[in-house]
């Protein structure tokens, strides 16, 4: 069956338990006649790195039809690539399964290979799964009972001018704020452990110190510099960051006083079944 890794968080503002399912890192693997002969190939390739994609959404279906969390969280690459068979069936499990969800982009949500990472295939992509986002892809706020859910892109490596104006707008204000994104913040320590496991420190905000010959989309602009600093040392009204895409870690760091980074495993790390992170949220007086 499907599993969870439960994460409870105290807060105040809200009126009754909240349940949030967190799923990161899925990698659908679907192609179909409308693909090249290229495609085929790496999907075939994919095949073998992420096996048991299809019987792990099922298990997760069975999950949502059984517990009935109130919000699915969807932290970037649930698909592989956007081949067209991978965008249907993703858009009808949300038609079918998730009465209310957030998503949020990925690296591979909206690429084929790393010559596709580039700002016009970014948009051909987002434009196919808009169906998908809640206004806004670079900043998407789902308000629920008194918390906002905040769901960040930050698919590129990088935190943008405009979302660092909302985002700093949102730790200012009274609601408590849980942001969402799929590349993990660097931290101390844990950035060593996946530089460790990556042979690169893929998270956002690594100071450029850290590691001699860092790919260059990952030294971060002055922008996502100042946006992860401010993170750390005054995260106002933000009490929780949940993020994915780094495969195999399942942590809990500290960002800032109480406020703390959770990375969560792919989703089909707990093969054949699956593995997601339920999120409770307890009202406090």
């Amino acid at each position: 069956m499907f599993k969870t890794i439960e994460t409870i968080l105290p807060l105040s503002g809200i009126t009754q338990e909240i349940r949030l399912l967190q799923i990161t890192d899925l990698h659908l693997i679907h192609v179909d006649e409308r693909d090249s002969d290229e495609v085929r190939a790496m999907a075939a390739q994919q095949a073998e790195w992420f096996p048991y994609a299809d019987e792990v959404l099922e298990s997760f279906r069975q999950y949502l039809r059984q517990e009935k969390p109130d919000c699915v969280v969807f932290t970037g690459d649930i698909i592989g690539f956007p081949s067209q068979k991978n965008i249907e069936v993703f858009r009808e499990f949300l038609r079918q399964e998730c009465p209310r969800y957030l998503y949020v982009f990925g690296n591979h949500d909206r690429m084929f290979t790393l010559d596709d990472l580039n700002e016009a295939t970014c948009c051909r992509y987002t434009e196919q799964l808009k169906f998908a986002v809640h206004g806004d892809p670079e900043l998407q706020v789902l308000d629920m009972d008194g918390v906002s859910l905040v769901g960040v892109d930050d698919s590129d490596n990088q935190i943008s001018e405009s979302q660092a104006i909302m985002l700093t707008r949102l730790m200012e204000q009274n609601k408590p704020c849980l942001l969402f994104m799929h590349i993990p913040l660097y931290l101390p320590g844990f950035g060593e452990e996946v530089t460790s496991r990556w042979g690169q420190p893929l998270m956002i905000g690594v100071p450029p110190e850290v590691k001699a010959n860092m790919l260059p989309e990952l030294i971060p602009t002055p922008v996502t510099t100042r946006f992860v600093q401010r993170l750390r040392e005054r995260p106002g009204a933000i009490r929780g960051v949940f993020t994915g895409h780094v495969h195999f870690f399942d942590r809990t760091d500290p960002i800032c006083g109480d406020c703390m980074q959770y990375v969560t495993p792919m989703t089909i790390t707990g093969e054949p079944y699956g593995v997601g992170r339920l999120i409770r949220l307890i009202p406090t007086k």
